[in-house]
């Protein structure tokens, strides 16, 4: 028998039995792109992966069986300590389940048999979880617990020292052929232990590889897309919900290429002691821009102040999670980066159910979003504890719900955009009109009035402007109160509103005074316009509320363009023709 290592974790030559064989046929395309060609391989050679294998029946790809555990709670055994155990030292594993294991010190050993290998194939193993630190894989003869070869790997080596390039830890085989084997893997970690363990033949793996890499590129894919998308939004109209919203998302991504192992492989392959630690700082980041983005987008500072404090307090307590993360062991670090997720988890929920009014739909954006996200992280949470078995749900659940998560806020930020906007067109709206009356104000006048004359200069058409003032309107306050006087400035707007022009800017200059432009008009026409409106008023009496009605009447200015350089020189113009027809007896149109 071959001389066995004394201590599986230490460095040591490894048999690299099958390496080249395996290599010459496996590919690690870019997660964002690269794949299409394996992708169509992959369609067409799928039903290949689905067989399961047994110990009785040909070997085939799929998920190990016959699974045996030994648990080391002192971590020192060896190969050859565990061979001279014999077969009863070992517990059988439940087949419907990959092993799992809560934070624990031991390491712990599993065995199961491969034989019945077709000739000209190489196999591998994967193991499908990319945060164990430490593995060791024993290849042995049954008949003669003889070693074959030996592979160590896991995030606790450099990414470069592992024999395939993947970012799961993949243990080639060789051709596992002329005899019976048993495979001894030892395996240590000091974050939760997930080992679902996959057989593969080679052609089988790489098809695999197609599909994987195809649906974690465009996960990464819209990840990227949204970032990129809202760094453009930020740069362009300043809002800091848009910088906040990217953060979160670049800490998503972040947190899922750590998860996945993607980050490792292509982003810091020779740094594993970050690799493992990436996880958590995701976290606390994912947590931290999360829940300013939500202070800032609900604008709890005015609507909520109390949330709002206690929202930005949690915030800073995710970063501080940042704090351990660095410097405390592994198992603690993780234990309080699960425990600070769950208590801002809580804050923000009480946040988000506390300030729900009704049917905002922007704060359901955020409750139904960070429901999904809940949920994904329970499921997870429960699979690294080893609450819940190992399965498609608590392995991809959290990478469906992120995208759920940050399509609906995307939504969320959306619907603020439409809002402010909204809001931005009431304002403008009221900054430009005449509360009493409905008609635009004096200020929206003189700025739209001063753009026609300038267009009109250009274009060398003619301009008219028409100012009239209503005759002793405050005989109207003093005789029937200022509510009756009310009424008829309302009445009188309306009923000009319906005679003259939208483009005529009918608006109230003050007080009883109104101006209105009439484009293209020549004197004549002003002045016969001007006309029809003092004759609406004189000759249409407006009713009051139980009074008589009264006749209002009132005197006309009309000036038109020639060489005045502003529309205050035009005013003028306009004003002074006014006061000529108030000199004149009221009620009668002048123009100057």
């Amino acid at each position: 028998m071959r001389e066995h290592h004394t201590r599986p974790e230490e460095p040591g030559d490894q048999k690299r039995f099958g390496r080249q064989e395996i290599l010459r046929i496996t590919t690690t395309p870019h997660p964002l792109g690269g794949t299409f060609l394996l992708a169509l391989l992959g369609l067409l050679l799928g039903p290949l992966s689905t067989t399961v294998s047994h110990s009785a029946a040909p070997l085939q790809s799929g998920p190990v069986r016959n699974i045996s555990v030994l648990e080391d709670p002192t971590g020192l055994m060896t190969l050859q300590d565990i061979l001279s155990l014999g077969e009863g030292a070992f517990e059988r594993h439940q087949e419907d389940r990959a092993p799992s294991y809560s934070y624990s010190r031991s390491a712990f050993w599993l065995r199961f048999p491969l034989s019945g290998a077709p000739p000209g194939t190489t196999w591998i193993l994967e193991v499908a979880y990319p945060l164990i630190q430490k593995m060791d894989l024993y290849l042995v003869s049954h008949g003669d617990s003889r070693e074959v070869l030996h592979h160590r790997g896991g995030s606790h080596y450099p990414f470069y020292e592992r024999p395939v390039s993947y970012r799961n830890v993949v243990f080639p085989l060789g051709g596992l052929q002329g005899s019976s084997y048993q495979v001894y893997l030892r395996v240590r970690s000091n974050g939760a232990l997930v080992l679902p363990l996959n057989l593969w033949r080679a052609g089988d793996f790489t098809a695999s590889l197609a599909r994987e890499y195809l649906l974690l590129g465009a996960y990464f894919g819209i990840l990227l897309i949204l970032v990129l998308y809202n760094l453009f939004l930020y740069l362009f109209v300043r809002r800091r919900s848009y910088l906040y919203y990217l953060l979160y998302v670049s800490c998503i991504a972040g947190f899922h290429l750590s998860l996945t192992g993607l980050a490792f492989q292509y982003l810091w392959p020779g740094h594993p002691w970050w690799a493992n630690r990436s996880v958590m700082i995701f976290i606390a980041g994912s947590v931290a821009t999360l829940q300013v983005f939500a202070s800032e987008l609900l604008s709890l500072k005015t609507a909520a102040p109390r949330f709002y404090r206690l929202l930005r307090c949690s915030a800073a307590g995710a970063v501080l999670m940042i704090v351990p993360a660095l410097v405390l062991p592994y198992t603690p670090a993780m234990l309080m980066t699960i425990a600070g997720f769950i208590m801002a988890s809580v804050i923000f929920c009480v946040t988000i159910l506390s300030t729900l009014r009704g049917r905002d739909r922007l704060t359901w954006y955020f409750f139904t979003a960070w429901m999904l996200m809940i949920i994904a992280g329970i499921l997870l949470s429960a699979r690294s504890l080893a609450i819940l078995p190992h399965s498609f749900l608590t392995l991809f659940g959290i990478q469906v719900a992120s995208i759920l998560e940050i399509v609906i806020l995307s939504l969320a930020l959306a619907h603020r955009a439409r809002l402010l906007d909204q809001q931005r067109k009431i304002a403008r709206h009221q900054a430009a009109t005449d509360g009493l009356t409905g008609l635009t104000n004096r200020r929206y006048f003189e700025d739209y009035a001063s753009e026609i004359i300038q267009s009109s200069r250009a274009s060398d058409t003619p301009l008219a402007l028409v100012l009239f003032d209503l005759d002793h309107f405050k005989k109207v306050n003093d005789t029937y109160g200022h509510d009756a006087g009310d009424t008829v400035l309302q009445t009188i707007a309306q009923r000009l509103t319906n005679h003259l022009r939208s483009s005529d800017a009918l608006s109230r200059y003050g007080g009883e005074e109104f101006v209105f432009l009439l484009p293209q008009a020549t004197r004549e026409e002003a002045l016969q316009k001007a006309e029809e409106v003092r004759s609406i008023l004189s000759q249409q009496p407006i009713s009051l509320d139980d009074q008589q009605p009264i006749t209002v009447t009132a005197s006309f200015g009309v000036a038109c363009l020639k060489n005045e350089p502003t529309l205050r020189e035009l005013m003028k113009r306009a004003d002074a023709a006014l006061y000529q027809a108030k000199h004149h007896g009221r009620n009668r149109v002048a123009s100057g």
